[in-house]
């Protein structure tokens, strides 16, 4: 049986005002040492209608949320209100690269790092990037304050060709990870629609993690070492 991996050391979560809107919620654990080599399970999600601001009827925006988990054991979780005006296109794609974004920021440049998504247009996306195209998903500005998130990823994906690759696994067919990516997600949007508090979403993101972590050993074929280091 392989040697299971376990949850990184759990980084406090915290909160950065957007706007005078809602707050950026995170929620993250990273493997210490950080790996040199990993597959990072991401998904996301997104509203169907986009929510109001309390104070500024005219402002609205997408509820997304995002979730990773690493077979080096790290994992996180996290919410995040997309301003309509800054992104008009398909919020599922943003929510889904948001995801790979927050699940490489943490980690090393000479780290070799394999994404596994589901989606297959934001894989083409990271695809296109590593060949040096600066094209951003359709609809999507960002941010005017600063450099928008996902132009952040795509530099970091230009800047690293062959050290950052996405590959797709098939949604909700049984993979362990990514089974455990999607609850993590939904788990993100339930807390930062409020629906759970902090503490629990925690908890709960560790026993998914676990859970999950357990569940890919398990699945792992006799005599051979899952892709971490």
């Amino acid at each position: 049986m392989p040697r299971q991996p376990q949850p990184g050391r759990h980084i406090p979560l915290r909160r950065a005002p957007i706007q005078r809107f809602e707050h950026r919620r995170i929620d993250r654990s990273l493997p210490d040492p950080p790996p040199r080599s990993a597959i990072i399970y991401t998904d996301g999600a997104a509203s169907g209608v986009p929510v109001k601001d309390p104070k500024n009827r005219r402002r609205t925006a997408w509820a997304t949320a995002w979730g990773f988990i690493s077979t080096a054991g790290g994992y996180g979780f996290g919410s995040y209100p997309q301003l309509v005006r800054y992104a008009t296109g398909d919020q599922a794609v943003v929510a889904e690269l948001r995801a790979v974004h927050e699940a490489t920021d943490s980690l090393p440049d000479s780290a070799r790092i394999i994404v596994r998504l589901d989606s297959t247009y934001a894989i083409d996306m990271i695809a296109a990037w590593a060949r040096g195209s600066r094209d951003l998903p359709p609809g999507y500005i960002g941010s005017h304050l600063r450099v928008p998130t996902l132009e952040v990823l795509r530099r970091r994906v230009a800047r690293l060709p062959g050290r950052i690759t996405a590959e797709h696994v098939q949604g909700h067919a049984g993979d362990a990870l990514n089974e455990a990516a999607h609850s993590l997600a939904q788990l993100a949007m339930r807390w930062g629609r409020g629906i759970i508090a902090a503490p629990g979403a925690s908890r709960e993101s560790l026993d998914i993690t676990r859970r999950g972590l357990r569940d890919f050993t398990a699945s792992s074929q006799p005599g051979t070492t899952p892709f971490y280091q």
